[in-house]
């Protein structure tokens, strides 16, 4: 079980989906000048640290719920322990589209 955790929390650190990439609704565009702590300081000083707090913990919800429901549709298929870390770090997917591209390569 703790190897379940310390993966979702791997997947929640390695996630595009934060308050630190993503602004939240309302706040001004910011162009990426410089290094991305500039990008980050000015993301968060455009708006008040309740707005930027609410939307990290919002992402950090999601990934964490979006991360169990995996981990329960590959436990529930039988899938081995490899298998459930594997599904989780590839995250939602369309799995026919992908086997079809994949055939389609493989037949080339």
């Amino acid at each position: 079980m703790r190897s379940v955790t310390a993966l979702l929390v791997l997947r929640l650190a390695s996630s595009t989906t934060s308050a630190f990439t993503v602004p939240p609704p309302g706040a001004a565009a910011v162009k990426p000048v410089g290094s991305s702590a500039t990008v980050c300081n000015s993301r968060l000083r455009a708006t008040t640290s309740n707005e930027a707090d609410s939307s990290f913990v919002d992402a950090l919800v999601s990934n964490v719920k979006q991360s169990a429901e995996i981990v329960q549709k590959s436990s529930a298929a039988g899938s081995s322990f490899k298998q459930i870390i594997a599904d989780v770090l590839a995250g939602e997917y369309d799995v026919d589209a992908v086997n079809a591209k994949l055939d389609e390569l493989i037949a080339s």
